[in-house]
């Protein structure tokens, strides 16, 4: 069957109807960045009241929306945001959007406060609520939710210096946080998540079959990750003045470094107890094993596809699982709607 998109555009819920979508490009990923839209449209005959015509004022809350008029008459949310810049060709009526979505508050809000008394959660909560948007959190069970007072801010103030990163914004605060949590966080819609890494769909969860799917593309398979990897994480506690290492190559810890020829991969952390190293060894071990193994793969466009959800292929003669962790949607009238994604074999 053709399929037959149609698209439109909502501000703050109201229809557009003086724009008409010629095309679009939606870069999606979940590599601790806000997704970025451009839309390209034609203005149609009409009043002119709309907020981009004055210049200086606020850009009202962004839908991109879309649907396949052949099969269903829902509409579906393929881009939520604000717009962050308004090009418009001289002499013609074409117009160009590019937005970002509610990730793009916490890159641009700075935070110069100090605080107190506040756990992860509660660190999570104060920056979602500072910059006015919902945060929703959930933590592994195996993870202790602990205080990030004066001395979590003093050593990350000092690591932000060293690292000559700048200091300090909302995202690096929230990130760096999750990082510790093994979580993921993301934007839906006007709401922040902060939801645990899966390796595996759940069971309530949504799976894209595209083992019976026309694409094209390449499966990417790291050598040196294959071999073998060690994680190596010390770490230095300035109140007690001690300090504390552990090593991990995927099946045990060690106080030693493991014998063989695995590449070390180390990091530092401030003010961390054993079992926390080690928690931290086990989650760095995952998210740099889940590179070994990886696709670039082109489809034709499918709505509701984005980072965080699964698919499965049939790899090794056998189906399996991969997590969905890019996605590069494109759309025109031209050649329709097709997606190019990253996927990988994400370890948990």
């Amino acid at each position: 069957m053709i399929r037959q998109f149609e698209t439109r555009i909502l501000w703050d819920g109201q229809e557009d109807e003086e724009l008409f979508v010629l095309e679009f490009e939606i870069d999606s990923s979940r590599y601790e960045s806000s997704d970025v839209a451009v839309v390209s449209c034609v203005v149609g005959e009409g009043k002119g009241s709309q907020w981009y015509y004055d210049r200086g004022v606020a850009s009202p809350w962004i839908t991109l929306q879309m649907r396949d008029g052949h099969s269903s008459k829902n509409w579906n949310n393929i881009f939520e945001g604000r717009v962050d810049c308004v090009r418009r060709s001289y002499g013609r009526s074409n117009i160009e959007f590019e937005c970002r979505d509610a990730m793009a508050a916490l890159l641009d809000f700075r935070v110069q406060e100090s605080w107190v008394n506040c756990t992860g959660r509660d660190l999570l909560s104060v920056m979602a609520e500072k910059i006015g948007l919902e945060i929703e959190v959930e933590f592994p069970d195996s993870v202790d939710d602990r205080m990030c007072g004066q001395f979590w801010q003093i050593e990350h103030k000092r690591n932000v210096f060293l690292s000559q990163h700048r200091f300090q914004t909302a995202a690096d605060i929230i990130f760096d946080i999750a990082r510790e949590m093994s979580c993921d966080v993301y934007a839906d819609g006007q709401k922040i998540m902060c939801m645990p890494i899966r390796g595996a769909p759940q069971k309530d969860d949504e799976v894209f079959d595209f083992r019976n799917i026309v694409f094209e593309g390449d499966l990417l398979s790291d050598v040196v990750l294959n071999q073998g990897i060690t994680v190596y994480i010390s770490s230095w506690d300035s109140r007690q003045r001690v300090g504390t290492h552990v090593y991990y190559d995927g099946v045990s810890f060690s106080q030693d470094r493991v014998e063989g020829n695995n590449q070390v991969y180390s990091f530092r952390v401030p003010g961390k107890k054993f079992e926390d190293l080690k928690r931290l060894a086990q989650a760095k071990y995952n998210r740099l094993m889940s590179h070994a193994i990886s696709s670039n793969i082109s489809v034709p466009g499918v709505i509701g596809l984005k980072p965080r959800k699964f698919i499965s292929l049939c790899w090794e003669g056998r189906n399996s699982y991969f997590s969905v962790e890019r996605v590069v949607s494109h759309f025109s009238r031209q050649y329709g709607f097709i997606q190019d994604i990253t996927v990988r074999k994400r370890i948990v």
